[in-house]
């Protein structure tokens, strides 16, 4: 399937302004943000892309991965970040933020698992990983 692109600017100016999924739409999209765009040199053209080409090699499941921070004394939940597609890891980050006072945690689980039971086993990872870490 080809999709197209339409781009304006260059460097640091450059932005894609939208996406179409035919030419003849490109082209209206092209020339109504051209026709706004009076004598300046940032005008918006049009690229091509073939999106059969991208190939992916794996034959891994795809999950969600959540990111959150826990407070290290109270392990009140401080973030929860927007879950994000990632292939499925076996294993749970757990690291302790810069300062000392907040512990982050990111785990990918099966797309289909509901988020108060990943809040649950991210929950209980992080309190079973502080009280090992204090040696409880």
């Amino acid at each position: 399937m080809k999709v197209y692109v339409i781009t304006s600017g260059e460097y640091s100016d450059y932005c894609i302004n939208a996406v179409a999924l035919t030419r003849e739409k490109a082209e209206q999209i092209c020339a109504m943000l051209n026709g706004s765009n009076g004598y300046r040199s940032d005008m918006a053209t049009i690229d091509e892309y073939d999106t059969d080409e991208i190939q992916c090699e794996t034959n891994k499941d795809v999950g969600l991965c959540y990111e959150a921070g826990f407070n290290y004394k109270t392990l009140e939940n401080i973030y929860w970040g927007e879950p994000f597609y990632s292939f499925c890891r076996n294993e749970i980050k757990k690291s302790l933020a810069y300062d000392g006072y907040m512990i982050l945690i990111s785990a990918t689980f099966p797309k289909d698992m509901p988020q108060e039971k990943v809040r649950k086993i991210m929950y209980d990872r992080v309190a079973k990983w502080k009280a090992e870490k204090e040696c409880l």
